[in-house]
């Protein structure tokens, strides 16, 4: 506090003076109780001019017997404190504890503001300085269109095919990156390379989106995955918020699509659903949180008259049937007829990194559709996320977890990509900031910002990379570096970057408790 005030700090300034004013009365009246001739500074002990304040701050460093640091260079580590200077040091410890909770408020509320600025300094610079340039210097073809997003440690290409998911994620993030953070026009123009090319190569008509082509934009999967859907509909729609890109062409292929989404996500028989496999008997809990992100986006520019249908099927399906008060976890499977099945792999599974989201996601939805309780239920879930998800023996998010905490089986695209369930992988470590920073933001309750700051520490810590930049693609249960890459076929800017811009707005926007 001391440092902040002699730097200009004026709310530090203010604490520090009315603190020092009633340390000087414990100090004198402690020296007072030891040399009833003692007379510090003369005049009246209650109140200090500001000429007194330097003196004071000495007498604090020379004389305050309740520092152990100047009480053991006094007396010695081993010297016996008795009588009047252990009555002495008694009285005051006890006026110290009285002074400091009667200021702990104005305290608390100085030291949330100064965590607050450092948090928003870090996050920025985070983004601005460690992740983004990676992307910035090498994903963008500049030969054939579209985005490049597959990459070693280094930052050498190892893949060079355009899956469409991550077409649509970076021209989500590029667009995200100019509305949110910074009006950059080096991410306008990434933002505007990668929808010509979506528009030119990507689409398949009717709404649809094809799910990976080649580099120069040859289709060599088609539309299989509503994923794809998802992802290039929530990148058109954020990058349709800038006004000088929002003509009526545009917007017709947003509504287009839209409809389209909201079509196949209200039809039982839609089976176009990769990475999950269509079932007769189960639906899937990330299509929905997918489809709840990419409906929010849709909402702020089709407005919430044309997406709260959808808005509402999605809150409701997480928070009501993938959701479940028995078990506090976020099933990712369950019945046509909204039942659990606890006795098959599949039903008793438990994606982490995907409760951090569906739980930051409902938080949203609730301002939103204005309802306090979907916010309420996914600050409950932020919880869960975190009882079932955290590693508190190594730190950290694991990649999945069995309902009845019997050793877990991967399913789907954990057994597609040979993931242990103890493994660290990156974005449900990324999730999980969002998740709590923005259940902090809404409750101020300490509990999620104490799980804030271990996430943030694990983080920063393990996954990364201070000399090539940006995060490492997975890391083993004890945070030893398992896969090194920076882009993958599964893995592009989208949900590293996605979680610190929200992080950061969340920290941005939040006022001191």
């Amino acid at each position: 506090l001391i440092l902040r005030a002699e730097q200009g700090d004026e709310a530090a300034d203010a604490i520090v003076k009315k603190i020092i004013r009633k340390i000087a009365v414990v100090i004198a009246n402690t020296v007072l109780m030891l040399n009833s001739e003692m007379v510090i500074l003369g005049g009246d002990s209650e109140i200090f001019t500001e000429e007194n304040i330097v003196e004071i701050k000495k007498i604090l460093e020379k004389v305050c017997p309740f520092v152990p640091e100047v009480v053991t260079s006094k007396l010695g580590a081993d010297a016996p404190i008795i009588g009047g200077i252990k009555v002495a040091l008694d009285y005051a410890e006890e006026q110290i504890i009285m002074l400091w909770k009667s200021y702990e408020n104005d305290i608390d509320a100085y030291m949330d503001i100064l965590l607050k600025e450092r948090l928003v300094s870090y996050y920025e610079k985070h983004i601005l300085e460690d992740v983004m340039p990676f992307w910035d210097r090498r994903c963008i073809d500049k030969e054939y269109g579209g985005y490049i997003t597959c990459f070693d440690r280094e930052g050498k290409m190892t893949d060079d095919k355009k899956y469409i998911w991550f077409q649509g994620r970076q021209l989500y993030i590029y667009s995200l990156l100019y509305n949110k953070v910074r009006k950059k026009k080096e991410w306008l123009e990434n933002a505007k390379h990668g929808f010509s090319f979506l528009v030119k190569y990507g689409y398949a008509g009717d709404g649809r989106w094809n799910y990976v082509l080649d580099r120069k934009g040859n289709v060599l999967e088609g539309t299989i995955s509503i994923f794809s859907d998802f992802h290039v509909l929530q990148g058109v729609a954020e990058y349709l918020k800038i006004e000088e890109v929002r003509t009526p062409e545009n917007m017709e292929l947003l509504k287009t699509c839209y409809e389209t989404m909201e079509k196949n996500v209200f039809d039982p028989w839609f089976k176009e659903i990769y990475e999950n496999t269509w079932s007769p008997v189960f639906i899937w809990h990330d299509m929905y949180l997918t489809c709840l992100s990419t409906t929010e986006t849709c909402a702020e520019v089709l407005g919430t008259d044309v997406t709260k249908k959808l808005l509402n099927e999605c809150v409701d399906k997480i928070a009501n049937w993938f959701a479940n008060d028995e078990y506090n976890v976020v099933f990712e499977a369950v019945t046509r007829e909204n039942k659990i099945d606890i006795e098959s792999d599949k039903g008793r599974f438990i994606n982490p990194g995907h409760m951090h989201e569906s739980a930051w996601f409902l938080m949203k939805a609730g301002v939103l559709l204005e309802d306090k309780q979907i916010t309420m239920r996914g600050i409950q879930i932020a919880r869960w996320a975190n009882a079932v998800g955290k590693d508190e023996e190594y730190g950290g998010i694991i990649s999945y977890a069995d309902a009845l905490g019997e050793t877990p089986r991967p399913i789907d695209w954990f057994k597609e990509t040979n993931s242990l369930w103890n493994e660290k992988v990156w974005w449900p470590n990324a999730e999980a900031l969002t998740a709590y920073a923005q259940a902090y933001c809404y409750t101020k309750d300490s509990y999620f910002l104490q799980e804030f700051l271990d996430q943030h520490n694990y983080c920063k810590e393990k996954f990364f990379d201070s000399q090539y930049k940006e995060w490492f693609e997975r890391l083993e249960y004890d945070g030893t570096v398992k896969n090194s890459a920076k882009g993958t076929p599964w893995k592009c800017a989208f949900h590293l970057v996605r979680a610190l811009v929200f992080t950061l707005e969340a920290f941005s926007e939040m006022e001191a408790v």
